[in-house]
């Protein structure tokens, strides 16, 4: 979860740009979909087709393992999340 998640959120909210509060959201929907775990535990990476989408790989690259919590990542997105109230609503909106 990028800092920039919430500058984008706080701009396209204060000059009125609906398309960057829509990429913002679409970022923040991807990671729940593909970082976060369902524990709320995270991933390291996430590698998606560049053609496609989907997702190729799921990692750890500095953890324990690839199953294991990359412990960086986790506390950026416990304060990533709740500081956008825009995304609050994310994991039951789909």
């Amino acid at each position: 979860m990028d800092i920039d998640l919430d500058l984008l959120f706080y701009a396209g909210h204060h000059i009125g740009n609906q398309e960057m509060i829509e990429i913002a959201t679409t970022h923040a929907k991807t990671v729940l979909k593909h970082v976060v775990r369902d524990d709320f535990s995270t991933f390291h990476l996430v590698v998606f087709d560049a053609k496609t989408g989907a997702v190729k790989e799921k990692l750890t690259c500095q953890g324990y393992a690839d199953q294991s919590t990359w412990s960086r990542c986790l506390p950026s997105s416990l304060l990533r999340f709740p500081s956008s109230s825009a995304i609050l609503h994310l994991r039951t909106d789909n």
